[in-house]
């Protein structure tokens, strides 16, 4: 799917300045999104699309993504085709190097076994409130799964500076 279907704006988000922490899914609803987009807060998505349902679960970073494998077990069938949208940004500059998406389903097989994902799930059960968080480098994950991603942006032509 192209950035047009999915209603994301690549001439506003080529212009964005994402440094600061925080409020990214603020600038992504007033400047990237289309209208069609509805913001909500869900334990695994961000976005909805009001037209077409596609779920998204947007992440900022300039390179490491921590996640907690146990909340993504026993996933419904949404849950599995939610995007994550990773948005990888220049700390320098503030501008954004690449955005891609990628199923959660495909992200969290390609990231954890699932006995830990089982495993970090029981904790959790076992002691609430404990988080089992593991940080993921995004772009070496990015350049290691090419096969499971969609390229929606890329800032330079070169793929490499990714």
């Amino acid at each position: 799917m192209k950035a047009k279907e999915l209603g994301i704006n690549l001439y506003n988000l080529s212009n964005l300045n994402l440094e600061g922490r925080g409020g990214s899914e603020k600038i992504f609803s007033l400047k990237v999104f289309s209208n069609s987009w509805k913001r909500e807060s869900c334990k695994l998505h961000d976005f909805r699309n009001t037209q077409t349902g596609i779920l998204i679960e947007l992440k900022k970073q300039q390179t490491g993504q921590w996640f907690d494998p146990g909340k993504h077990y026993l996933l419904s069938e949404e849950e599995k085709n939610t995007l994550i949208m990773f948005c990888l940004w220049d700390k320098k500059t503030g501008a954004v190097d690449a955005l891609f998406t990628t199923r959660t389903i495909d992200f969290i097989q390609s990231c954890f076994p699932p006995q830990q994902i089982k495993y970090t799930f029981e904790l959790t059960q076992m002691f609430p409130g404990q988080q089992s968080k593991v940080t993921i480098n995004i772009r070496k994950w990015f350049h290691n799964n090419r096969d499971k991603v969609n390229l929606l942006y890329i800032r330079n032509a070169d793929i490499k500076n990714v």
